[in-house]
């Protein structure tokens, strides 16, 4: 609690010393009034210091494994239409400003609802099974992480969804359901999350999830 409260008391100090300092100086001690001055002075800049260390100690140094679990975090606020939820949860796990915490969380958003073109999918897809068949699993769930810009957990769920067979078979029960589940979250406009989903109920690979969601869309 001193700790945090220094710089006042430099500050406090420095005022002082730099009033007492001009009043001698008005009263012709000029000895006293250089003395005082040169201690207030000397206050105020030990104030400024403290004030700046103090500053730089509210950053706190976040792991990768924090930062991961927290980005899956603000990703489910912002799907849920938290933004401002999410912007205040950043700023108190990593000490940051607002600026920077609206910044990050705009950029996950960013990332949430970029598209990446359909020739482009079935490239990574191909690139992606062929490392995992030469057992480079942990270069394809980076190269996925790169082309993308989602996180590691979303990667590594993507490269196992691949590392499965793609020939699950659905009754029609369960599609109408999962077809009922997508519509809602298109009109929502969660897209992304029903591609998702649509790809954990059936197994198959991004591309033919994402035209499945489109032919929906086109739908309703």
């Amino acid at each position: 609690m001193l700790e945090s409260k220094k710089w006042k008391m430099f500050l406090f100090a420095g005022v002082c010393f730099t009033f007492a300092g001009i009043m001698s100086t008005i009263e012709k001690k000029s000895f006293n009034g250089y003395m005082f001055l040169f201690i207030g002075v000397l206050y105020l800049v030990l104030s400024i210091i403290q004030y700046k260390s103090k500053d730089k100690s509210n950053k706190i140094v976040v792991s990768d494994i924090v930062l991961e679990n927290m980005n899956i975090e603000l990703k489910n606020l912002i799907e849920q239409g938290e933004k401002i939820k999410a912007i205040k949860k950043y700023r108190i796990v990593t000490g940051l400003g607002l600026k920077e915490a609206k910044d990050y969380v705009d950029s996950l958003n960013k990332f949430e609802q970029s598209a990446v073109s359909d020739t482009m999918l079935e490239n990574i897809d191909v690139e992606l099974k062929n490392l995992i068949e030469e057992g480079k699993k942990i270069k394809a769930i980076k190269r996925y992480r790169i082309v993308t810009g989602l996180g590691l957990k979303e990667a590594k769920d993507y490269v196992d969804l691949l590392s499965k067979s793609n020939n699950t078979v659905i009754s029609d029960a369960v599609v109408e359901n999962i077809d009922v589940e997508l519509k809602n979250l298109i009109k929502e406009g969660k897209k992304i999350k029903a591609i998702k989903k649509y790809r954990i109920v059936t197994g198959l690979g991004l591309k033919e999830a994402k035209d499945y969601v489109d032919s929906l869309s086109e739908k309703i």
